[in-house]
């Protein structure tokens, strides 16, 4: 084990690896600077749809409710809440005074004009199936009702009611989420699709904009009309965007960064030796796995899909390559997820590899697939040592089954864009859960979902079952309906998961108000320095 270790430090640069390391004496205490994974495509909250980007948009937007440093809801722009005794009808009741940056009333008809905003099929939002727990969003979402019949009403200005279709215990964790945050109407009417570029957008969270230098850095400063603000310690927060991990970890160790929200797996080990406590890994709500484009040869056949997805050992590469608790995955939904059991696994993930091996065999060579007549194949990637380590691993194990892999490599924005546009043949990708309930999970793959729904997943029978699970008052009866779908969604094969994530961030050990919570939502508002003693 010292052997590597010290193999690996000096491979990737890490020097020191016989003991801590001291990170420069801190003199500013109102600074805080984050890493994010890769460069924010959009600050519209109805229209981010990865990790980085929500986080951002977290910090500067507020719903109705927030997420506290334990993941907890807490209040927001709601003071406080209730729900009818049949679990279907919530209101809330908004706080006195609040204001958007620009210092324009917030009501309750934002909210109102934002759901509907958030419902309609030309905002084209990848998370506006959130929204299919409200009554007639279905419809809306289908572009068979229009917006104004969405189960939201804002009966006075402090006052907002939502109709469920189903009882949602979460819900008050489900509005703290970045994407059902209110958007500023009267700024989006002036300004139409360019509302929230830096020299335009308003926001109402802890922080607003103050620049943004694309590749390089975004700096936002303190919201003086926060709702909140005398509880925010922060006055100057700045994003910046590093996908190279090994260089995330060099700045932070050189003091130049002070959060980082991934570090190389393998290096787990080394970095918990030099920065001991300031290394945070634990247990998180999300899913690794690979997308196959279900419309374009050779994976529009069910049968290669299946194949590959057996063909990959993933507990060497959970304990060899990731070697940082992960678990592995053949399912979606992970393990403890709220109400929902044990993960769901196919028939054969229980047999040994080499019958695996043998049946893969088996159904690429009715496939026409074989060592002596290959394929050629496109892995995407985004920019990650991790997905590359990852990629090359998967290659080496579906060389001998006659599939030759290319990885293709661009920056996350690129990456994205062009799954949704269904421009690839096979892709990484990731789902972190938005809220603790196995919907947030399977809902990515309705066919109603165009943001979201990466491999264009179309099965009436995984539709049916899951809106069948959604209508569902008893949870019991609901996660039988989600069990269901989720095993016509793994036997179909659309994508090929991989493995259970776990959080790995790396904080300073002067921060205070740092929490590891399951869904690893750290919002920028809570934290603070210790200062030195005088």
């Amino acid at each position: 084990m010292r052997f590597f270790l010290c193999a690996a430090c000096l491979i990737l640069g890490l020097s020191g690896c016989g003991g801590p390391i001291e990170r420069p004496e801190r003199t500013d205490f109102s600074s805080l600077v984050r890493v994010n994974g890769d460069e924010v495509r959009t600050l519209d909250p109805h229209r981010v749809s990865v990790t980085y980007e929500v986080g951002v948009v977290s910090d500067l937007f507020l719903g109705l409710t927030d997420l506290d440093p334990k993941a907890r809801p807490v209040p927001g722009l709601a003071r406080n809440w209730s729900v009818s005794d049949d679990g279907l009808t919530w209101t809330f009741l908004l706080r006195d005074g609040l204001q958007w940056s620009d210092g324009a009333a917030i009501t309750a008809e934002d909210f109102v004009y934002s759901y509907r905003r958030l419902a309609a099929p030309e905002t084209a939002s990848g998370y506006s199936s959130l929204l299919s727990v409200i009554t007639n969003a279905d419809a809306i979402l289908a572009g068979k009702a229009p917006v104004e019949t969405l189960g939201v009403a804002a009966p006075n200005a402090s006052t907002l009611v939502f109709t469920l279709t189903a009882p949602l215990p979460v819900f008050p964790e489900m509005t703290a989420f970045a994407a059902m945050v209110p958007v500023p109407r009267h700024v989006i009417e002036k300004h139409g699709e360019k509302w929230s570029r830096p020299e335009n957008i308003v926001s109402n969270g802890a922080y607003t904009i103050q620049s943004w230098q694309r590749q390089a850095h975004m700096v936002l400063k303190k919201n003086p009309r926060f709702i909140d603000a005398d509880t925010v310690a922060i006055e100057t927060l700045t994003y910046i965007p590093i996908s190279d991990n090994m260089m995330a970890v060099r700045r932070f160790r050189a003091g130049e960064v002070d959060i980082i929200p991934e570090f190389p797996d393998p290096m787990g080990p080394i970095l918990k030796e030099q920065l001991g406590e300031q290394v945070h890994v634990y247990t998180y709500q999300g899913t690794y796995y690979y997308v196959f484009n279900n419309e374009r040869p050779p994976f529009d056949n069910r049968s290669i899909r299946k194949a590959l997805s057996m063909a990959i050992d993933r507990k060497p590469i959970v304990d060899s390559i990731m070697r940082s608790g992960y678990r592995p995955a053949y399912s979606m939904v992970p393990p403890a997820t709220g109400f929902y059991g044990e993960a769901y696994k196919p028939v054969w993930a229980s047999w040994p590899m080499e019958k695996r091996l043998a049946e893969a065999r088996t159904l690429l060579a009715n496939a026409g697939i074989t060592v002596e007549t290959p394929i050629n194949v496109e892995m995407r990637i985004n920019t990650s040592d991790t997905h590359q380590r990852l990629g090359l691993a998967i290659a080496q194990m579906w060389k001998p089954l006659g599939v030759n892999v290319t990885l293709f490599n661009t920056e996350a924005a690129v990456h994205f864009s062009d799954m949704r546009k269904g421009n690839y043949t096979l892709a990484r990708a990731g789902w972190i859960a938005d809220y603790n309930a196995a919907d947030n999970f399977l809902f990515v793959f309705q066919s109603k979902n165009i943001g979201l729904n990466y491999p264009n997943y179309n099965s009436p029978a995984f539709d049916a079952l899951f809106g069948k699970g959604q209508r569902e008052s008893d949870i019991g009866t609901r996660m039988g309906y989600f069990r269901q779908a989720e095993a016509v969604l793994i036997e179909d094969s659309p994508i090929l998961p991989l493995y259970y994530y776990v959080s790995k961030n790396l904080v300073a050990d002067d921060i205070e108000g740092w929490e590891n919570n399951l869904p690893n939502r750290h919002r920028s508002r809570w934290l603070r320095f210790k200062r030195p003693a005088s």
